[in-house]
């Protein structure tokens, strides 16, 4: 959708958590999220690769970074 609506050189902005191996430290500590906070879904997303997922919508990565316990992603519509 992000595709979809954005115009040719437009951005998208994206925060959400941490994945595996973002940040080596926390790898643990996601792995214990989804047990304690009931989050069935949250191991599946911590271990999809955000740029083949984008990518396949047409969008290109331009920076990925993490900020404490979050990732930021920013791409491109070309």
């Amino acid at each position: 959708e992000f595709a979809r609506v954005l115009k040719p050189g437009g951005i998208v902005v994206f925060m959400d958590s941490l994945q595996v191996g973002d940040v080596d430290d926390y790898d643990g500590l996601l792995a214990l999220f989804p047990v304690g906070y009931h989050e069935p879904y949250f191991d599946g997303y911590t271990r999809e690769n955000l740029d083949e997922l984008f990518g396949e919508a047409g969008l290109a990565p331009v920076v990925q970074e993490p900020v404490f316990v979050s990732k930021l992603a920013v791409y491109r519509k070309p």
